[in-house]
């Protein structure tokens, strides 16, 4: 009995569904921590601020949603990152003036360090 338990604990937990809860970004709140992160630190303006929180916001949703791929398929969890990763460069680049988006790219925490949050834009 305790076995059958066990095993059906472990299949519950590892399905994807289970998965993607612990995986959830509150893009609300990360979005507002990104942007009193980068206001300063890129000196952005009226006009960029609320561009680059919905640029930021975009690409925190749709990360949301592969997230659960991260444990359990990796590759594809890179290859779909990467191209979101892509596509928020893109739209910085159509924001941010040369040494903003040169700022911006310095940023990038050398791992994905829980204390910095904007690894959620480059892990």
């Amino acid at each position: 009995m305790a076995s059958a338990l066990l095993i059906a604990s472990v299949v519950c937990f590892s399905q994807p569904g289970n998965a993607k809860n612990s995986g959830q970004i509150d893009v609300k709140l990360v979005t507002g921590q990104i942007i009193d992160k980068l206001e300063p630190a890129l000196a952005l303006n009226q006009d960029q601020k609320p561009q680059i929180s919905d640029a930021v916001a975009e690409f925190l949703k749709q990360k949301t949603e592969i997230l659960p791929l991260q444990n359990i398929d990796p590759a594809t969890y890179a290859s779909k990152f990467n191209l979101l990763s892509g596509g928020m460069i893109s739209k910085f680049k159509t924001i941010l003036l040369a040494r903003q988006m040169t700022t911006f790219l310095g940023l990038k925490p050398k791992a994905a360090d829980t204390a910095n949050v904007l690894r959620h834009l480059f892990y």
